[in-house]
């Protein structure tokens, strides 16, 4: 066995302790470095649970918002059960009644229509105006005015009375009785058609009488013609009447249906109209002739609770 020099002892001393100092080195340190790890997990543990309540609380608030958001309003969705009901009973109403009971307040509305219908063909026309007129006696005693009795209008011109007539007295009220007479012109002709006007009786000028019996027309007098005109035929006049007449109700029933307070009703069939005038024109030519209406219309309007506690009672 061969024998080792001291150089080979001293290489081997020098390996040796290598090795020990290394040895020394990887034993010391990790009795310094694990309490460094140590303080490094706890401070990330820390964070972490810092961070989970963080979100937590955070995930708790939206949560709180959502549902604050969700509930803070709702739409109700309400679908009433109908159904129809025949009603078989008639109701009486009273006008502006203050008794218990259905009560019933008038509304009036006139306006007018006019339409252009063709005329026929060109010939003499000769007419007489007319109208209606309201005989007014203040005195205390009743007067009968025979047929064909002279008018004198404010206008001028001469009318007859078409029918006889007995004016009534004045009431104890001193309201001067009055009696309705159908006039027409003493002549044809257009200058006796006329605008509402007033009447005196011709006989009783100068007279006593004169000053107690005086005439106001209810509308325009109308209808005089005179000379070569074109016409509408009786069968066209009338059925541009009857048209003229049902469109200006349903007008006028609109107009009153929109100006109706709140909490009242209009039927339909709670209402008529009255055609206050109705008028015609000429033509020279064979061209189109005018056909005008005036009208009034009525609707009865009723209270809605009125009603419906009377049909339900």
């Amino acid at each position: 066995m061969p024998k080792n020099s001291f150089q080979d002892f001293v290489k081997i001393n020098k390996i040796k302790n290598i090795k020990k100092e290394e040895i020394l080195k990887d034993i010391e340190r990790p009795k310094i470095n694990i309490p460094l790890k140590e303080e490094l997990i706890v401070e990330k543990k820390s964070k972490s649970k810092h961070t989970l309540w963080f979100v937590a609380l955070a995930s708790i608030v939206f949560l709180f918002f959502a549902i604050s958001f969700i509930f803070s309003r709702a739409v109700v969705l309400v679908n009433p059960k109908t159904k129809n009901v025949i009603l078989n009973e008639n109701l009486s109403a009273v006008k502006d009644s203050s008794a218990t009971g259905l009560s019933f307040d008038l509304v009036v509305i006139s306006g007018e229509k006019s339409k252009e219908v063709q005329g026929g063909a060109v010939q003499d026309v000769a007419s007489k105006a007319q109208g209606s007129v309201l005989i007014y006696n203040a005195s205390i005693i009743s007067q009968t005015l025979s047929q064909g009795t002279k008018l004198e209008g404010s206008n001028g011109k001469i009318y007859k009375t078409l029918s006889k007539i007995v004016v009534p007295k004045m009431k104890n009220d001193n309201t001067p009785g009055s009696m309705e007479v159908m006039i027409e012109g003493s002549e044809a002709g257009v200058e006796y058609n006329s605008d509402p006007m007033d009447f005196k009786i011709l006989a009783f000028k100068g007279t006593a009488k004169d000053a107690k019996f005086f005439g106001r027309s209810k509308g325009p007098i109308t209808g005089g013609l005179k000379g070569n005109l074109s016409q509408v035929s009786d069968t066209d006049k009338a059925a541009a009447i009857q048209d003229l007449t049902s469109s200006l109700q349903d007008e006028l029933f609109k107009k009153v249906t929109d100006q109706i307070p709140n909490g009242y009703l209009l039927f339909k069939n709670a209402g008529f109209l009255n055609i206050d005038d109705t008028s015609v024109g000429v033509n020279p030519t064979e061209g189109l002739v005018p056909i005008n209406i005036k009208g009034t219309f009525y609707g009865f309007i009723f209270n809605e609770k009125e009603i419906i506690q009377k049909i339900i009672a």
